[in-house]
């Protein structure tokens, strides 16, 4: 935006950014290949939780937005669209997470509570991840029953209080009570 409110033509744009485009480029392989590696690592641990703690088989997978050989040619296609929008509609910091249930995008396919539920899955996945590193844990999570039901969110919350330190919030007395009675709350 800077450079179009100073008048630079979109030739000197061009030629001002390239050197940055291709410290872009090969830094956006390096970041591509470590976000892969990680959602490699949830899916282990995805697989790994018990069958009644998640009722989809849940993948994740991660959505470059730049890809392969074709990076810089892909930034240079786009740079007079970025130049007008005023910022960068490629790379790094536009890559996506996709979560997949039973192969099928939640996103596209899931109801609200099987997405909410799916990122709760998702998160305990981390969790193991971290107790794996060797990090003690903690659980936060907000109205943590919203669109679930009462079964699957006690079951959940009892999962993840025998690994971590869990505090969790929710405007249902029912849940509150649940989790109450067995000392998880």
């Amino acid at each position: 935006k800077k450079y179009m409110q100073e008048g630079w033509s979109l030739q000197r744009l061009q030629r001002e950014i390239r050197p940055w485009d291709e410290l872009l480029v090969r830094g956006n392989g390096e970041v591509s290949t470590r976000r892969a590696a990680f959602c490699d690592q949830l899916n282990v641990e995805l697989a790994r939780l018990p069958t009644e703690l998640s009722y989809d088989a849940l993948e994740v997978r991660h959505r470059p937005s730049l890809t392969g050989s074709e990076a810089a040619q892909q930034l240079a296609a786009r740079l007079e669209t970025d130049w007008r929008r005023g910022h960068t509609t490629l790379g790094p910091h536009r890559d996506g997470l996709d979560m997949l249930a039973e192969g099928r995008p939640l996103a596209t396919h899931g109801s609200s509570g099987q997405q909410r539920y799916s990122m709760l899955v998702l998160k305990t996945a981390k969790l193991e991840m971290a107790r794996n590193a060797g990090v003690a844990p903690l659980f936060l999570m907000d109205d943590v029953d919203s669109d679930l039901h009462l079964e699957r969110t006690v079951r959940a919350v009892r999962y993840l209080a025998g690994r971590a330190q869990v505090v969790v919030t929710t405007p249902r007395e029912e849940t509150a009570l649940e989790l109450a009675h067995d000392g998880h709350l």
